[in-house]
């Protein structure tokens, strides 16, 4: 039986993959990497051949999707990632979340939360 949180985690991994948010390019350039960056690029492309080799992920060749879309995709995959770990770390974590997508078109910002008002 594995622990909750490496099966969220590769689950997280998988959707990356499913929903073409992790792809490489016909170049072979990850879709993460800032393709100006041959180091950028180099860590990218690590990241998915330790996903794909270690963890055996399937990875899409596909063009590069928009940046606005990659982050909206990473945001959204990443609160459900949050969304299904986060409740059962209470013993480490306590309190009352709120796991949220807030993204450029919420009505909510920054400063509205506690942490954060000035």
């Amino acid at each position: 039986m594995n622990a909750l949180i490496a099966d969220a985690r590769f689950h997280f991994h998988e959707r990356l993959f499913e929903t073409n948010t992790l792809t490489l390019t016909k170049a072979g350039v990850a879709s993460n990497a800032d393709t100006s960056s041959r180091g950028s690029k180099a860590i990218a492309g690590k990241i998915v051949d330790i996903l794909v080799g270690e963890y055996h992920h399937v990875v899409n060749t596909a063009d590069k999707i928009s940046g606005q879309t990659l982050g909206k995709q990473f945001e959204l995959l990443t609160m459900e990632f949050l969304q299904e770990t986060f409740p059962y770390l209470q013993n480490i974590r306590p309190g009352q979340w709120s796991i949220l997508q807030l993204g450029n078109n919420n009505r909510l910002k920054i400063s509205d939360f506690e942490q954060y008002e000035l």
